[in-house]
């Protein structure tokens, strides 16, 4: 009896030894056994470059179970824009932090972009709706007519990239020409000029040299009160003209630019003299040779 005792306690032994060594997810109390640590293995789990606690965000510490972080579209491990791009090899991800997979200019309209916040890729001018920016698009014209642009009748259309309208197609009445609104700074019918508006009128393009042109308070002419022609050219000299034995002073107009030079001294023995050739003004540095140069003029 005894050895049967003896056989059936060995074979439980060796059951309970056999049951601990099995590959299983218990742990020797009966417990799960716990994940491994993604934040602490040295290894890029998320491949978003960044490795382990503290350097990976998605690592809260560094028992953290995993590198991935839910709260950040650029580091959850999910392609949340659509694209067929998970986090940081989504063009749209700056960095693991990037709260936004979205890619505004790639041409996908994707993700959080809409036409408000991303035109280029969810707006589309020519489709009869108005969107994001657009002034008008094709037939959708904010209301807007022929009329309420200023004119009397006609239909009010929109231009090709929608960022206006196009009032070709407007008119006024022949017999009724009081619409226009001098002072607007916007020529209107038969109006010369109005306000800043010059239709592309200067000074210069009016005949004058230089110069402020304005437009009359009605609107029906340019006003050159500002305008001005510049003198003559002329050049006159006090000396006689070219003259080193005696001090003068040649004076005049230049292309609009007066000028007033006196001979002068460059040292004892030479002088600049200033002379006329015709209405320009010449200068010359010129030898007293022999004698001295004193108080502008060979002699002294």
């Amino acid at each position: 009896m005894k050895k049967i005792f003896l056989v059936l306690a060995m074979i439980g032994v060796l059951m309970l030894y056999v049951g601990c060594s099995s590959d299983d997810t218990e742990s020797p109390t009966g417990q799960a056994a716990k994940a491994p640590s993604q934040c602490k293995d040295k290894t890029d789990n998320d491949g978003d470059g960044l490795t382990d606690w503290p350097d990976d965000p998605g690592c809260t510490n560094k028992n953290d179970k995993t590198e991935t972080n839910p709260s950040l579209e650029c580091d959850d491990g999910i392609d949340n824009d659509g694209d067929s791009a998970v986090d940081t090899s989504d063009t749209g991800c700056d960095s693991p932090t990037d709260d936004d997979e979205t890619d505004c200019g790639d041409g996908v309209c994707e993700g959080l972009e809409n036409v408000a916040n991303c035109y280029d890729d969810c707006g589309e001018c020519g489709n009869n709706i108005r969107e994001g920016p657009e002034v008008c698009d094709g037939t959708s014209l904010a209301g807007e007519n022929c009329i309420t642009q200023g004119f009397d009748f006609g239909t009010l259309a929109c231009v090709f990239d929608c960022t206006g309208f196009d009032t070709s197609g407007c008119e006024y009445n022949q017999t009724n020409q009081t619409n226009a609104t001098c002072g607007n700074n916007f020529i209107e019918e038969d109006e010369v000029c109005d306000g800043t508006d010059l239709a592309g009128e200067d000074c210069v393009s009016q005949g004058y040299d230089e110069g402020d042109l304005a437009c009359l308070a009605d609107c029906t002419d340019f006003d050159a009160a500002e305008c001005i022609n510049w003198p003559a050219n002329s050049c006159t000299d006090t000396d006689g003209n070219y003259n080193v034995w005696l001090q003068g002073t040649a004076s005049g107009w230049y292309n609009g630019n007066a000028f007033n030079s006196t001979d002068y001294c460059v040292n004892q023995t030479n002088v600049m003299e200033y002379w006329c050739l015709g209405t320009i003004v010449q200068d010359t540095l010129a030898s007293c040779n022999a004698t001295n140069c004193t108080a502008g003029a060979c002699g002294g």
